[in-house]
């Protein structure tokens, strides 16, 4: 996600020839409503899944980033702004729909006295993996495109959704 927030304005300006502001506005909005939208739906439905049985979170987030890998793969088979826009707020969407459970995951799994601490480990790594992320897109972006990165982000959506379904 880093990676879009960061890259997905260039990728707009280059591809669609719009001056930064709008390419900046197309390439933040998206993002951040279809996040807006599934962090507040992720928590209610996940509170909804945990209800029977706690282990359906992890199930739960699984069935969430599943569905949003191959949603990124509009980048190299579309050129339609419209079709990269939805693609790109469906893909947020399932994203914070799943990862709205990611504390209370942790909370399920780990005694009450290392909560704070997987927290904040997971915090860092996942700034770590997103900084990491931006300068990789960087790197790769002369050889594969913008398109051709946010695509293969999808390589990434999709083993996290299997890593957890292996988890449940």
């Amino acid at each position: 996600t880093w990676i879009f927030a960061n890259w997905l304005p260039l990728y707009f300006s280059e591809a669609f020839r719009m001056n930064l502001s709008s390419a900046g506005f197309a390439g933040t909005f998206p993002v951040q409503a279809g996040a807006m939208i599934g962090i507040l739906a992720g928590g209610y439905l996940s509170d909804r899944v945990a209800q029977e049985a706690v282990q359906r979170r992890m199930l739960f987030h699984s069935l969430c980033y599943l569905p949003a890998a191959p949603l990124l793969l509009v980048f190299v088979v579309s050129g339609s702004y419209a079709l990269i826009v939805s693609a790109i707020f469906g893909y947020s969407l399932f994203r914070a729909i799943g990862g709205a459970n990611a504390n209370p995951l942790l909370c399920d799994l780990l005694p009450k006295t290392s909560w704070s601490t997987a927290v904040g480990l997971m915090n860092t790594t996942n700034c770590l993996a997103g900084g990491i992320g931006i300068f990789i897109a960087g790197y790769l972006k002369e050889d594969f495109g913008l398109g051709g990165i946010f695509a293969g982000t999808a390589g990434i959506v999709l083993v996290a959704g299997l890593l957890l379904l292996l988890g449940y």
